[in-house]
């Protein structure tokens, strides 16, 4: 049965709703993999209402780029802090419109600031690891604390990006260097898997579901962020999908 409040909808507009709705429903099959849009994805565009905040690029690897960005105040803290995004998001998920934008804001607090961009990879980069994040960080590290002549640094990892700096200072501590971080900040970060378990996300979690995305991953070769995006909207199904 058709929903009363849409047919409704439909008389009272002339039919446009109708029409909208099966554009919506096209555009969200062809763009969206069928799920619907949250966002008019054309409303935004990078440098003109995203990722705002003035830098550039100071070192990059084979893995991630450095980004150093400018002060804004007269005078800075000596020791810089480094931001580490998750592998599968963009590093202006911190730094989006200049309301919301956390590294506007630290800038402001007179820190200085750098930001990992990590690589896209492809299929050529499968035998990534841990370690080689582990080790792209360290080098990222390293220049950041010779740009700007501080023997250490503060490290903020969200996420992913927080389990890597996690393993990446318990690799310094082993190997005599950990005096390179003297602070750690790791927002949104599960650091002992077996509790995922127990909030909702173990619902997709099970042993089958798993390896069944093992499985995907190595045939593929990398984790397509369209896919994890997905996951995400379904922990929030009232908010993210059944809304729009």
């Amino acid at each position: 049965p058709l929903n009363p409040t849409a047919l409704k909808r439909a008389v009272d507009t002339g039919g446009a709703s109708f029409v909208k709705g099966f554009k919506n429903l096209v555009d969200d099959a062809r763009h969206n993999q069928g799920l619907p849009s949250s966002v008019d994805k054309s409303a935004f565009a990078i440098g003109r209402n995203l990722a705002l905040s003035k830098g550039s690029v100071v070192f990059k690897n084979e893995v991630l780029e450095l980004i150093q960005y400018t002060p804004q105040t007269a005078q800075v803290r000596l020791r810089p802090l480094l931001v580490c995004p998750p592998q599968v998001n963009k590093f202006y998920a911190m730094d989006l419109s200049p309301e919301k934008s956390l590294f506007k804001f630290v800038t402001e607090q007179g820190v200085q600031l750098f930001a990992v961009s990590w690589r896209n990879p492809t299929k050529e980069h499968r035998d990534w690891s841990m370690s080689t994040y582990v080790e792209a960080i360290d080098a990222a590290v390293d220049a950041t604390r010779q740009i700007t002549g501080s023997p250490d640094i503060s490290i903020w990892g969200a996420c992913s990006g927080g389990m890597t700096v996690a393993a990446y200072v318990g690799w310094l501590a082993a190997n005599g260097q950990g005096d390179k971080v003297a602070n750690l900040v790791s927002p949104v970060c599960v650091l002992d898997s077996s509790k995922a378990m127990d909030t909702t996300m173990g619902l997709f979690a099970s042993e089958k579901s798993l390896n069944a995305i093992k499985a995907t991953i190595k045939r593929r070769g990398y984790v397509d962020g369209a896919e994890m995006a997905r996951v995400f909207a379904w922990l929030r199904p009232n908010d993210l999908i059944w809304n729009y």
